[in-house]
């Protein structure tokens, strides 16, 4: 394999991966929700199993009870049944477990991997993608108008076949006007030759038309195979090109998000700051009428996107909850604190 090869097939490598990852995630989850809802299931049987013994061995009358010999045969036959019973659903419950645990840590591992993807996929990688699905269908295209013109060909050659049908009905008209004395036997002769003649003509238009639509077939097996290939490399680059462009918007929206969070930040400072400065106003009038009706309601939307993974397990309703939490007493106060240094600083008197 070249380097060009090589290359070409690293084109939106890391694209697809990435997205493959992403596309088993959520199957994972739900994999993983059922084990643990299997291990309880299993946890609760094995449990209730265990009571259930409990409860006939506290029953049963014992002539031996350390080496657990009942009074009644059938007691014992009773005990030994319901104590297999316990043996399976611990040994059903262990295996859960280790399923359970298992995929766990596979999700863990995934989840993991997942953070490796940046999704930094330039729009280089979808135009040179682009060029070579172009490049592909074009050969696509070219490979049907090749097939065709061999179909042509076949559909030529078998249509210039000379018929020997009027031939051989002259013959017979000839015979039958001999039989009836119309002709002679030199008159036969003679049209021999040229029948003979028109035979062998015929013979050989059929041999070279056999010649040609066997060719034609064997060139259209051969097209056909190399046009299934290049189908199967069209589609295949026509999903590399799908999946390149829904990551590079994946990695527009990455930044843009990345922008946005940086800008969250900066309008919760100013809300804090227009909060703080209002409460420093009202040491002078009740009120500096600057709240409207729902000045207390700050909220920025979070979007599932990586500027705010870490926010999103503490907030799973999406409100970036540094910018809920802007208008509490607690942040406020240190706000105000900075805003009066700040104001004394200016050299501006605070009693």
């Amino acid at each position: 394999m070249n380097k060009n090869q090589v290359k070409k097939q690293s084109v939106a490598g890391s694209s697809i991966a990435a997205q493959e990852a992403f596309d088993k995630l959520p199957k994972l989850k739900q994999v993983y929700e059922n084990s643990v809802e299997v291990f309880g299931e299993k946890r609760n049987l094995a449990m209730e199993l265990s009571r259930k013994l409990d409860v006939l061995e506290a029953d049963i009358q014992w002539e031996d009870r350390i080496q657990k010999i009942p009074v009644l045969p059938r007691d014992g036959e009773k005990y030994e049944a319901l104590k297999a019973r316990v043996k399976f659903a611990s040994q059903e419950l262990q295996q859960a477990n280790e399923d359970m645990q298992r995929i766990h840590n596979e999700l863990a591992e995934l989840e993991k991997e997942l953070k490796n993807y940046s999704f930094n996929t330039p729009a280089s990688e979808v135009i040179e993608l682009q060029e070579r699905c172009k490049s592909a269908s074009e050969k696509v295209e070219s490979l049907r108008r090749a097939i065709l013109a061999q179909e042509e060909i076949k559909q030529k050659a078998s249509s210039i076949v000379p018929s020997t049908q009027e031939l051989d009905k002259s013959r017979e008209d000839l015979l039958a006007k001999i039989a009836l004395g119309d002709a002679t036997a030199k008159d036969l002769a003679a049209f021999d030759k040229e029948y003979a003649k028109d035979m062998s003509a015929a013979r050989e238009a059929r041999k070279s038309s056999e010649n040609a639509v066997s060719s034609a077939n064997q060139t259209i097996a051969g097209l056909r195979r190399r046009l299934a290939e290049a189908e199967q490399e069209l589609n295949t680059l026509i999903d590399q090109t799908g999946s390149a462009r829904f990551h590079f918007l994946k990695s527009e929206i990455e930044t843009v998000c990345d922008d946005y969070l940086e800008l969250a930040n900066a309008l919760t400072e100013k809300y804090k700051r227009i909060m703080a400065l209002e409460a420093l106003m009202r040491t002078f009038t009740d009120n500096p009428k600057i709240r409207t009706a729902n000045y207390n309601v700050f909220k920025i939307p979070m979007f599932n996107l990586r500027a705010f993974q870490s926010f999103l397990a503490k907030a799973p309703a999406g409100f970036y909850p540094i910018a809920e939490d802007a208008g509490s007493s607690y942040a406020l106060r240190e706000f105000i604190n900075a805003e009066k240094e700040r104001i004394i600083e200016l050299g501006i008197d605070w009693k």
